[in-house]
């Protein structure tokens, strides 16, 4: 005997498409977060909304949540973080001294020196291309790319004003933090 299977499963096409203008996402960057949030909140009133974020998903999440006025409550119900990096400075150089960190790093910086590779039409008048596709590290990445294109000095001041450490005490809805020790 065969049973149905209750659910319909549909199949769509994925394109993933790089965004045309010169920035790049950053773990400190919480308006697109924030528009989607509040668009949900619009589209469902009266509804139980909840966010989960992992790494530094988690970071910007907390984050939005902390520098709001409100603490978080007219975009969310409650909030879980996991495996947050809350101080960005710290978790880079742990990332840089440990082996699987050194590993982790050399993945991700394959992906971001890609990324800019893809856009180097658009970023080649702002930033020194030399220096971006030459990092080795992120914080290098971070000095070459992400601070100089959204406004930070450098690296140290972007991780400065992004790690959600600074904004934990200003949430004020239900908050899960889970974190290995």
């Amino acid at each position: 005997m065969q049973i149905a299977h209750p659910v319909q499963y549909l199949e769509f096409p994925i394109r993933v498409e790089m965004n045309r203008a010169a920035r790049f996402y950053h773990s400190g960057e919480t308006t697109d977060t924030r528009w989607v949030l509040r668009s949900l909140r619009e589209r469902f009133p009266g509804r139980s909304l909840g966010a989960v974020g992992f790494s530094l998903g988690g970071n910007v999440l907390l984050k939005l949540l902390g520098e709001s006025e409100d603490g978080g409550a007219v975009v969310l119900d409650g909030a879980v973080a996991m495996s947050v990096p809350y101080d960005l400075a710290a978790g880079c150089a742990l990332l840089e001294r440990s082996r699987m960190g050194r590993l982790y790093t050399g993945y991700f910086m394959r992906m971001l020196r890609h990324k800019a590779e893809a856009k180097r039409a658009v970023l080649e008048s702002i930033l020194d291309m030399d220096a971006v596709l030459g990092s080795r590290t992120l914080r290098e990445f971070d000095d070459a790319a992400t601070a100089p294109l959204n406004g930070f000095r450098d690296a140290d001041h972007y991780y400065e004003e992004s790690s959600s450490h600074r904004f934990l005490t200003g949430i004020r809805v239900p908050t899960l933090l889970l974190h290995a020790r």
